[in-house]
C-alpha cells in the first residue's frame, strides 16, 4: 500500500479502515484472505502529516524502500500486489527506473520480475476506488478493481521463472 491512514496508525495494522475493508472484500471474492494468506506492508511506514503526501514523495519512498525490499527478501512472495502510485514508485522505481510515470501506465498488468522471481501486479489503491466510485457509476470502477485483484490472485502458485531453467533439448 501507500502509507498508514488514521485508523491504521491507531491500530498499528495496515488496511483496517474503509479502504482495507474494500480490499479484504475483493480478495475474499478471489479466494484470498488478506491477513491469513498475505504479508501486508506499506511503501511508507509512517503516516504523513495531515495524511497528505508531499508533492514529491520520492525522498520518503527512498527512505522507506529498504524496509520494503527487506520484507520481500524475507517472505519471497510469488505475487506482489502494488496498491497505488506510491507502491508502484517504491518497487518498480527500484526494479526499472526512478521515473516510472503515471499509475495508469502500470495498472492492471502482471509483470514477471526475473530479479525477484515474482509477479508484480500494480492495481489502483482501494482508497482511489472509493473516491472514484462517488464520481462515476459505482459498479464500473469497482468491477475494474475486482478484475485486477482476481488476475493477480490467479497467479498464486506459479512463479514467473523456474528456479532452475530446464535443460534445452538438442
Amino acid at each position: 500500500g501507500e502509507a498508514p491512514g488514521a485508523i491504521e496508525d491507531e491500530q498499528g495494522k495496515p488496511f483496517v479502515g474503509k479502504a482495507g475493508e474494500l480490499l479484504q472484500k475483493a480478495l475474499r471474492r478471489a479466494g484470498v484472505g488478506l491477513f491469513q494468506d498475505c504479508w501486508v506492508t506499506n511503501a511508507l511506514r509512517c503516516r504523513p502529516r495531515g495524511n497528505k503526501l508531499p508533492k514529491d514523495p520520492n525522498k520518503l519512498i527512498e527512505h522507506c524502500r529498504p524496509l520494503v525490499l527487506s520484507a520481500i527478501k524475507e517472505h519471497n512472495p510469488e505475487v506482489i500486489i502494488l496498491l497505488g502510485a506510491v507502491a508502484v514508485q517504491s518497487l518498480i522505481g527500484w526494479l526499472w527506473k526512478e521515473d516510472v510515470g503515471s499509475m495508469t501506465r502500470w495498472v492492471g498488468w502482471q509483470i514477471p520480475s526475473m530479479r525477484l522471481n515474482a509477479w508484480i501486479c500494480p492495481i489502483y489503491h482501494p482508497s482511489f476506488v472509493l473516491r472514484e466510485s462517488k464520481n462515476r457509476e459505482d459498479h464500473i470502477v469497482r468491477t475494474i478493481f475486482q478484475t485486477h485483484v482476481d488476475a493477480a490472485c490467479g497467479l498464486v502458485g506459479r512463479r514467473p521463472y523456474d528456479p532452475e531453467p530446464p535443460e534445452l533439448e538438442r
